[in-house]
């Protein structure tokens, strides 16, 4: 019967150590994203003055960011994952050639 409760603890022990790792990778995962997000950001409102510098005027500075959101758009539309997991975003979607109908 000892024996019983000696495994039962043991494999407690395992699952809370287990418990407290993947807490720990997920906190770990979301500073990551943290400073991921803070570097993109500081990137995106330094673009506009670095340009400057280098000698783009307004127009050039405004049309450069717009293509790169543009750019960026055009990919998320192409890139969005399958209707059969996210509905509403199919909705929004651009027909496009070679995709399954639903």
């Amino acid at each position: 019967m000892y024996g019983l409760v000696a495994v039962a603890k043991k494999q407690d022990q395992h699952a809370r150590r287990d418990a407290r790792f993947a807490l720990r990778f997920i906190l770990l995962l979301g500073v990551v994203s943290l400073f991921a997000d803070m570097t993109y950001e500081a990137a995106r409102s330094i673009a506009g003055p670095c340009l400057a510098i280098l000698g783009a005027g307004a127009t050039g500075v405004g049309v450069i960011a717009d293509l790169g959101e543009i750019v960026g758009y055009g990919l998320r539309i192409v890139f969005t994952p399958e209707p059969c997991v996210y509905p509403l975003l199919h909705r929004l979607r651009l027909d496009l050639p070679n995709r399954p109908e639903q």
